[in-house]
Protein backbone atom coordinates (compact mmCIF):
# COMPACT_ATOMS: atom_id res chain seq x y z
CA UNK A 1 0.00 0.00 0.00
CA UNK A 2 1.46 3.37 -0.98
CA UNK A 3 1.38 6.36 1.32
CA UNK A 4 -0.83 9.16 0.05
CA UNK A 5 0.71 12.62 0.31
CA UNK A 6 -1.20 14.77 2.79
CA UNK A 7 -2.27 18.10 1.38
CA UNK A 8 -4.04 20.87 3.24
CA UNK A 9 -3.81 23.66 5.75
CA UNK A 10 -1.84 26.90 5.52
CA UNK A 11 1.48 25.21 4.81
CA UNK A 12 0.57 24.31 1.26
CA UNK A 13 0.82 28.05 0.46
CA UNK A 14 3.35 29.31 2.98
CA UNK A 15 5.81 27.76 5.43
CA UNK A 16 5.35 30.55 7.98
CA UNK A 17 2.45 32.48 9.49
CA UNK A 18 2.24 35.87 11.18
CA UNK A 19 -0.43 37.71 13.16
CA UNK A 20 -0.70 40.98 15.07
CA UNK A 21 -4.18 40.58 16.62
CA UNK A 22 -6.07 38.00 18.62
CA UNK A 23 -9.75 37.80 17.73
CA UNK A 24 -11.91 39.26 14.99
CA UNK A 25 -15.03 41.41 15.11
CA UNK A 26 -16.37 39.84 11.89
CA UNK A 27 -17.21 36.70 13.91
CA UNK A 28 -17.74 34.63 10.75
CA UNK A 29 -19.43 31.29 11.43
CA UNK A 30 -17.16 29.49 8.96
CA UNK A 31 -13.87 30.94 10.30
CA UNK A 32 -11.27 28.28 11.15
CA UNK A 33 -9.34 30.73 13.37
CA UNK A 34 -12.45 31.39 15.46
CA UNK A 35 -13.20 27.66 15.63
CA UNK A 36 -9.66 26.88 16.82
CA UNK A 37 -9.50 29.67 19.40
CA UNK A 38 -13.03 29.38 20.83
CA UNK A 39 -14.16 25.79 20.30
CA UNK A 40 -11.19 23.52 19.73
CA UNK A 41 -8.44 24.92 22.01
CA UNK A 42 -10.57 27.12 24.33
CA UNK A 43 -8.04 29.97 24.11
CA UNK A 44 -10.76 32.59 23.95
CA UNK A 45 -14.39 32.97 24.92
CA UNK A 46 -16.89 34.00 22.23
CA UNK A 47 -17.11 37.46 23.83
CA UNK A 48 -13.31 37.85 23.87
CA UNK A 49 -13.07 36.72 20.25
CA UNK A 50 -15.32 39.50 18.90
CA UNK A 51 -13.28 42.16 20.74
CA UNK A 52 -9.90 41.84 18.97
CA UNK A 53 -6.77 43.05 20.72
CA UNK A 54 -3.14 43.50 19.76
CA UNK A 55 -0.82 40.61 20.51
CA UNK A 56 1.87 41.55 23.03
CA UNK A 57 4.65 40.95 20.52
CA UNK A 58 2.89 42.39 17.44
CA UNK A 59 5.77 44.82 16.81
CA UNK A 60 8.51 42.17 17.07
CA UNK A 61 11.46 42.42 14.73
CA UNK A 62 10.67 40.23 11.75
CA UNK A 63 13.28 38.45 9.66
CA UNK A 64 13.82 37.16 6.14
CA UNK A 65 11.99 33.84 5.74
CA UNK A 66 12.15 31.30 2.93
CA UNK A 67 8.99 29.54 1.84
CA UNK A 68 6.58 32.44 2.16
CA UNK A 69 4.54 33.97 4.97
CA UNK A 70 0.76 33.87 5.30
CA UNK A 71 -0.70 36.93 7.05
CA UNK A 72 -3.01 36.97 8.93
CA UNK A 73 -4.04 33.49 10.00
CA UNK A 74 -5.76 34.23 13.33
CA UNK A 75 -7.66 37.43 12.54
CA UNK A 76 -8.78 39.54 9.61
CA UNK A 77 -7.40 42.88 8.48
CA UNK A 78 -9.84 45.06 10.37
CA UNK A 79 -10.44 48.74 9.54
CA UNK A 80 -9.59 49.83 13.10
CA UNK A 81 -6.25 47.99 12.95
CA UNK A 82 -5.31 48.80 9.35
CA UNK A 83 -2.20 50.82 10.25
CA UNK A 84 -0.87 47.99 12.44
CA UNK A 85 -1.57 45.41 9.72
CA UNK A 86 0.06 47.61 7.05
CA UNK A 87 3.11 47.96 9.29
CA UNK A 88 3.46 44.15 9.49
CA UNK A 89 2.89 43.80 5.73
CA UNK A 90 5.48 46.51 5.02
CA UNK A 91 8.09 44.85 7.23
CA UNK A 92 7.71 41.54 5.40
CA UNK A 93 7.90 43.16 1.97
CA UNK A 94 10.96 45.24 2.94
CA UNK A 95 12.70 42.03 4.02
CA UNK A 96 11.89 40.44 0.67
CA UNK A 97 9.51 37.85 2.10
CA UNK A 98 6.93 36.36 -0.26
CA UNK A 99 3.65 37.29 1.43
CA UNK A 100 0.20 35.75 1.06
CA UNK A 101 -2.46 38.02 2.54
CA UNK A 102 -5.71 36.25 3.34
CA UNK A 103 -8.67 38.43 4.24
CA UNK A 104 -12.42 38.45 4.39
CA UNK A 105 -13.58 40.41 1.36
CA UNK A 106 -13.77 43.91 2.87
CA UNK A 107 -14.09 46.83 0.44
CA UNK A 108 -13.01 49.35 3.07
CA UNK A 109 -9.59 47.69 3.28
CA UNK A 110 -9.06 46.99 -0.41
CA UNK A 111 -7.85 50.53 -1.16
CA UNK A 112 -5.09 50.07 1.43
CA UNK A 113 -4.05 46.69 0.03
CA UNK A 114 -3.64 47.59 -3.64
CA UNK A 115 0.15 47.50 -3.34
CA UNK A 116 1.62 45.96 -6.47
CA UNK A 117 4.62 43.84 -5.61
CA UNK A 118 5.82 40.54 -7.04
CA UNK A 119 6.25 39.25 -3.49
CA UNK A 120 2.59 39.86 -2.60
CA UNK A 121 -0.35 37.52 -3.24
CA UNK A 122 -3.92 38.22 -2.14
CA UNK A 123 -6.55 35.68 -1.15
CA UNK A 124 -10.09 36.30 0.02
CA UNK A 125 -12.29 34.09 2.12
CA UNK A 126 -15.71 33.98 0.55
CA UNK A 127 -18.30 31.70 2.13
CA UNK A 128 -20.01 30.61 -1.07
CA UNK A 129 -16.69 29.45 -2.55
CA UNK A 130 -15.63 27.24 0.36
CA UNK A 131 -17.10 24.01 -1.02
CA UNK A 132 -15.72 24.67 -4.51
CA UNK A 133 -12.31 25.43 -3.00
CA UNK A 134 -12.38 22.18 -1.00
CA UNK A 135 -13.24 20.19 -4.14
CA UNK A 136 -10.39 21.86 -6.06
CA UNK A 137 -7.96 21.25 -3.20
CA UNK A 138 -8.93 17.58 -3.03
CA UNK A 139 -8.41 17.27 -6.78
CA UNK A 140 -4.96 18.90 -6.50
CA UNK A 141 -3.99 16.50 -3.72
CA UNK A 142 -5.01 13.48 -5.80
CA UNK A 143 -3.00 14.74 -8.78
CA UNK A 144 0.29 15.19 -6.86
Amino acid sequence: MSKQKRCGGTFEWAKHTDNCLKGCSHNCRYCYARYNAVTRFKQSTPDEWVAPRLLKNWDKKRKRLDGGVMFPTKHDILPRAISTCLSVIGQHLELGNRLLIVSNSNRKNSKHLKTINEKLLMGYTIKKNIMRYQRNLNQLCRNE
